[in-house]
């Protein structure tokens, strides 16, 4: 078997980490053939370990969405590879991405994952339909990576949720290592009685940065002895520089930027938050369970789902007094940072592991060929 994998880039972020993964898993244990498809560009930090573990990596021609002669030469790199299944993550130019499989080879699957839950009303909203419509007519089959994502995607397109397939994100066990906390806190300057909050996110209005860090300004003027960390980059990152500037906190803020040792810094990390307004299944939240972190997030998207609806991690209220008391519960009693930390820990091992989610997506594809 054969999958085609569509995704923009492979630029950091949860879906091309899932692909990532997927594919070296592939690879290594050679249940199926993953190749991946770079819709957009040929680029990001996990283009280096796909090659190097033999994955087949390409690029699509630039105007492959608006020019006949670039989507004929796209069907005919479809037509090359000759895949038992495309799997596309991204809805962008969705209806070209079809059409090309469609002409490329009938008797291709093509599936589709939703990952997020951007809500759509109006003109939006009907575009989508006729979308879906489109595609199922050209017989394609739609997934979600959460419960929630499955009810937002029927909700929308006015179809029967038990008709989408359920595919969540899977993430490595990532063990303690106390070695690599200590470098990373002295390397920031972070004391020991300091209480560090990471935030893993990409700089977006939606992502809730904003929320985080007048929370966190509002604990500082409490006395309280807390540090954040940013992780990722985007178009907000120069007006959130301006917010930290403006509440002095500049010396309780450190942006790191993108980084690709994200595991490293979830070592030094004494909680994770994510304060987004809303989400699909966030990878970042998945990794800092993984590592024992306590979470402290929205309930929106998938989160709930995966936080075992707060008893692996705190769900707060969008607003600085909810989040505020959050992060004073945790650094006033370490003992349910210790409770949170092993539930979000145990959370993954039982539903999240990369090797658990692997064999579903496995069953899923050979569900979809027969």
């Amino acid at each position: 078997m054969k999958v085609l994998y569509f995704v923009g880039t492979l630029e950091l972020g949860g879906l091309e980490r899932f692909v990532t993964r997927t594919a070296l898993m592939a690879k290594k244990i050679g249940v199926f053939e993953p190749v991946i498809c770079c819709l957009y560009k040929k680029t990001g930090p996990f283009f280096d370990s796909l090659e190097s573990a033999g994955v087949q990596v390409i690029s699509t021609p630039m105007m492959w969405a608006r020019n006949l002669r670039d989507f004929n030469k796209f069907r005919k790199i479809v037509r090359q590879i000759s895949p038992d299944i495309v799997h596309s993550q991204v809805n962008f130019c969705m209806g070209q991405q079809r059409l090309a499989v469609f002409l490329a080879g009938r008797r291709i699957k093509f599936c589709v994952t939703e990952r997020n839950e951007y809500p759509l009303f109006g003109a939006a909203k009907l575009r989508r339909r006729l979308q879906f419509y489109f595609l199922k007519f050209l017989g394609s089959d739609y997934s979600s990576n959460s419960l929630s994502g499955v009810r937002f995607l029927a909700a929308q397109l006015g179809i029967d949720p038990n008709n989408i397939d359920v595919i969540p994100n899977g993430v490595p066990e990532i063990k303690s290592d106390q070695d690599m906390r200590q470098h990373i806190r002295n390397a920031l300057g972070w004391e020991k009685t300091d209480f560090v909050i990471g935030y893993v996110s990409r700089m977006a209005r939606h992502k809730g940065h904003y929320l985080f860090l007048n929370s966190i300004a509002e604990l500082i003027r409490q006395d309280y002895s807390v540090k954040a960390c940013l992780l990722g980059d985007g178009p907000e990152n120069k007006n959130l520089q301006s917010l930290i500037k403006s509440l002095s906190i500049e010396s309780i803020v450190s942006i790191q930027g993108r980084v690709t040792n994200v595991q490293d810094f979830l070592q030094a990390f004494d909680s994770v938050a994510l304060l987004s307004e809303h989400e699909g299944m966030p990878n970042a939240l998945l990794e800092a369970m993984s590592a024992g972190k306590p979470i402290i997030a929205t309930p929106v998207g998938g989160v709930p789902e995966i936080l075992d609806h707060g008893n692996a991690g705190l769900l707060v209220e969008n607003n600085v007094e909810s989040v505020v008391k959050a992060i004073q519960s945790l650094v006033d009693n370490p003992n349910l940072c210790t409770s949170l930390g092993a539930n979000a820990r145990q959370q993954i091992k039982d539903n999240y592991g990369i090797e658990q989610t692997f064999e579903n997506l496995v069953t899923y594809y050979n569900k979809v060929i027969n």
